[in-house]
């Protein structure tokens, strides 16, 4: 009888671990990332293409959409004025994705957000992407994008005549503001690219 108990024990636990494990464990998919909080986590922990265990009811796992995102950035109705007063529509492309382990870092960026490692960089960023767009749709993120995007394409026009807009696009794409980084985005083009341009007649 006591061999009968010990077996019955051991199959007990082996099953025990088999739900734990099964219930507990978390594999990231390769366009997800998970954020896991609660338990043992002073700030979320992000986990990308890997693993992890949760622990149910004292942690939570979210998921953070780590897919390139392309958003069409479109002028609204009233259009955008130049430094001459002139309305223009203007629509544009901007391609970017949340950071991850893979992005690639410059020393500029890193100097400009006060770290010293591509880690911290990395991880400070993905902190302030989770609390911008944790729990959001892709439809849901572009929308917030966009706005950012269309006040940072109001500033660059405002600064600019008709004529500059319309010959210097070269000097358009550069001289858009650092927008991206303050979304806490990597951007993968190194510029907007715009699209066409319109001038309608009063």
């Amino acid at each position: 009888m006591p061999t009968l108990y010990v077996v019955g024990i051991v199959i007990a636990v082996i099953i025990f671990l088999c739900i734990f494990v099964t219930v507990c464990y978390k594999k990231a998919p390769p366009t997800e990332a998970i954020v896991i909080t609660g338990l043992g986590h002073r700030e979320p922990k992000v986990v990308c293409g890997k693993g992890a265990f949760v622990i149910p009811f004292v942690q939570r796992a979210d998921t953070l959409d780590m897919r390139i995102m392309k958003m069409d950035v479109k002028t609204p109705e009233t259009g955008v004025k130049t430094s001459e007063g002139v309305p223009l529509w203007i629509d544009s492309v901007v391609t970017a994705q949340v950071y991850s382990d893979n992005s690639s870092i410059s020393e500029e960026e890193m100097l400009e957000l006060g770290v010293e490692s591509k880690i911290d960089y990395i991880t400070a960023r993905q902190q302030m992407a989770i609390s911008n767009f944790l729990g959001m749709e892709e439809e849901e993120i572009n929308e917030k994008v966009n706005d950012v995007l269309q006040g940072n394409l109001r500033e660059i026009v405002a600064e600019m005549s008709v004529m500059d807009v319309l010959t210097k696009r070269k000097e358009f794409a550069q001289r858009e503001k650092p927008t991206t980084p303050r979304l806490h985005l990597r951007r993968l083009l190194p510029k907007r690219t715009m699209n066409s341009l319109c001038v309608r007649p009063n």
